[in-house]
């Protein structure tokens, strides 16, 4: 019994919710027990009381009104039975047509109720139905008008629930054709309509986020075109990697050509004392990415089992998190990996990011080699030091800054003294390892903004920006004394000491032009050079530019 009432309970909160539906619910539980009571009492009527109305009739209403009862008990079981095996689970069918069964089967059973109630007053009062058959007509004509009635209520009904869904779908759509995803789309029902907006604001959800990776990418690789240097690549990469991602540690191995490793260049906790760990193939976090060449992630089990026996990876890392390795490919060789390290789960969706990393880690390969090989093209390949074209073209750019903004630019150039001696003293290998190692002297001294160049021979160049005649003295002072009291080594075990003779001039007190200022400098150095070298000498002229 209580399993019954569960169920009749059950069926009462699957009407739809509305005052309409709740006093049609009312109207059918009042109706059903009218009709119980009217087919009890004609019988008992007919055959106690001397009623009337005939026993037949009697019997008969009676008989209609179990039916009726069974049907309208019985029909919503059987439409929720239907809809479950067409699997249509708040379904906007099953919901109208057990909507449209009660609307039919309601004014009927009203008819039936209505006509055992005046049955019962017609005996009271000793009238006939016979005698009035108009009752019968108006209450046909009433049945009629109430099963239109309750039909149009139920038309209207089902076109607002599905014109007012569509509409919100409608303006969802328009919206993402904007590429505006912020606004999910939310109607109330859960019928097939509902399901069709969960649906597609599931797929504005990804497309958003295709879209924002995508963007990224684009930003990105906007940014990175601009860079030419690997140190900033490298440091522009773990930003953009902290941007994306909430990870503890960031690290960038990149590949060493001559040692068949991965060497780790950069950490985004700056950690020393990891810098220059090796990975082997197949050893550790790292060795596994260049061993297989494929993104790896994986969580904390999985990881202690990759760094357990690998001092590197213990060093580096070796806390049981979530870790994620992608590799850095150019035209399918690997140039070095990204290692992210306690990664946050619930930020990190493998599905959705794991293209995208790859794809952007790609782009940093190919940035990193075209820094390479546009370093090969800008740099002295014994030095180290920038070539003298490119000091050319970077000073032409600098000058034509200068007149705008109005701010001074220092040339130096200089020479080793007596170069042609160590040569012929120790040969040409220990002048040129003399070269380099005056080269490591002049970086020590030079500011980031400054560039040094190797112009030719034993000779160098130096551009130091925002640097006016004073400042460029200080700084050949130094450079010029820094020279002078180092010994510089020509060759193991063997070091030498040198001087340097400086020509200086300055934009512009000294040469309106980029020519004008390298010959100003060059003159310069060929003054110091005849007053006995070791020594600075500034230009000096007449002229003054403004």
């Amino acid at each position: 019994m209580r399993q019954w009432r569960q169920r009749l309970e059950r069926l009462g909160t699957r009407f739809p919710v509305g005052k309409r539906w709740k006093a049609l619910r009312a109207s059918l539980w009042v109706c059903s027990a009218l009709l119980v009571l009217t087919a009890a009492a004609f019988p008992l009527g007919t055959g106690t009381h001397g009623w009337t109305f005939s026993s037949s009739m009697g019997y008969a209403l009676s008989l209609f009104s179990l039916l009726w009862l069974w049907t309208a008990l019985a029909l919503p079981f059987a439409v929720r039975w239907m809809g479950a095996r067409l699997r249509m689970k708040n379904s906007l069918f099953r919901k109208q047509a057990l909507a449209f069964t009660v609307v039919s089967i309601l004014p009927l059973g009203h008819l039936a109720a209505v006509a055992g109630v005046v049955a019962f007053l017609c005996r009271q009062g000793g009238l006939q139905l016979s005698d009035h058959k108009w009752v019968w007509g108006y209450l046909a004509f009433g049945y009629v008008a109430l099963t239109a009635f309750a039909v149009f209520l139920m038309a209207r009904d089902l076109a607002g629930r599905i014109s007012d869904s569509l509409r919100v779908i409608s303006n969802g759509m328009q919206m993402a054709s904007r590429l505006d995803f912020d606004h999910p789309i939310v109607t109330v029902e859960r019928d097939e309509v509902g399901r069709l907006s969960d649906t597609f604001t599931n797929m504005s959800q990804v497309v958003k986020t295709r879209v924002n990776l995508l963007q990224a990418l684009f930003n990105n690789v906007r940014i990175f075109s601009g860079l030419l240097s690997v140190e900033k690549i490298l440091d522009h990469t773990l930003k953009t990697f902290r941007s994306l991602e909430e990870a503890s540690e960031i690290v960038v191995a990149l590949w060493d050509e001559e040692g068949g490793k991965l060497e780790v260049v950069r950490t985004s906790q700056n950690r020393p004392e990891v810098m220059g760990l090796r990975f082997a193939p197949g050893e550790g976090l790292f060795g596994r990415v260049l061993r297989d060449h494929q993104f790896l992630a994986c969580p904390g089990e999985d990881y202690l089992k990759i760094a357990r026996g690998c001092g590197a990876e213990e060093r580096l890392w070796g806390k049981p998190d979530y870790v994620v390795a992608i590799p850095m490919m150019f035209k399918g060789t690997l140039k070095g990996a990204i290692a992210l390290y306690d990664l946050s789960l619930g930020d990190f969706r493998l599905d959705a990011k794991a293209e995208y990393l790859q794809g952007l880690a790609n782009q940093v390969s190919i940035f990193l080699e075209n820094a390479r090989l546009y370093g090969l093209v800008i740099r002295d390949r014994l030095t180290g030091l920038y070539v003298h074209s490119f000091i050319e073209a970077e000073l032409e750019n600098l000058l034509a800054q200068a007149r705008r903004y109005k701010f001074p630019v220092s040339f130096l150039m200089l020479d080793v003294d007596k170069f042609k001696s160590i040569n012929d003293q120790y040969g040409h290998a220990a002048g040129n390892q003399l070269l380099v190692s005056l080269a490591n002297a002049l970086k020590s001294v030079s500011r980031d903004a400054d560039l040094p160049a190797r112009y030719g021979g034993d000779e160098f160049e130096i551009v130091l920006p925002h640097t006016d005649k004073e400042g460029g003295r200080v700084y050949a002072e130094k450079l010029r004394k820094a020279v002078e009291e180092t010994e510089l080594e020509i060759a193991p075990g063997v070091k030498v000491k040198v001087t340097v003779s400086v020509g200086l001039a300055t934009y512009p007190h000294d040469a309106p032009t980029s020519a004008q200022l390298q010959e100003a400098a060059d003159s310069a150095l060929y003054g110091a050079k005849a007053l006995g070298r070791n020594c600075i000498v500034l230009y000096q002229t007449s002229a003054s530019i403004r």
